[in-house]
């Protein structure tokens, strides 16, 4: 899921994914993949970043529950109006839905082993 609080905190400074790329020393389409989402973030490319933007680490830093979080407020702001989704709101139901079935199958996998210990 695209890390809505690193690209406003990227963006109010001025800088481009390829401006951050080029101060991470990485690829462009490296930084890009991190910031939505693609590729998943190391706590030390959280700190990398943060010192980049010379921000605190909490002013970025994102986990999977704060972004589904966000996702459910957002929705539930456009609950009682006739609204149409558009393409970035499917987007974001999408990631959510992959985000929600991966936590079910953590889930189940961690109730079964729990049931076999109790064996």
């Amino acid at each position: 899921m695209q890390k809505i609080k690193l690209k406003q905190v990227r963006e109010s400074k001025g800088y481009t994914q390829q401006d951050m790329a080029d101060l991470l020393n990485t690829t462009t389409s490296s930084y890009c993949r991190k910031e939505n989402g693609v590729t998943d973030m190391k706590r030390r490319d959280w700190e990398s970043i943060a010192k980049v933007l010379k921000v605190p680490l909490e002013d970025i830093y994102e986990d999977n529950a704060s972004l589904l979080s966000n996702i459910f407020y957002d929705y539930s702001s456009i609950n009682n109006q006739n609204v149409g989704i558009t393409g970035v709101m499917l987007e974001h139901l999408e990631d959510l839905i992959s985000l929600l079935k991966e936590e079910n199958t953590r889930l189940k996998s961690e109730n079964e082993r729990l049931k076999l210990e109790k064996k």
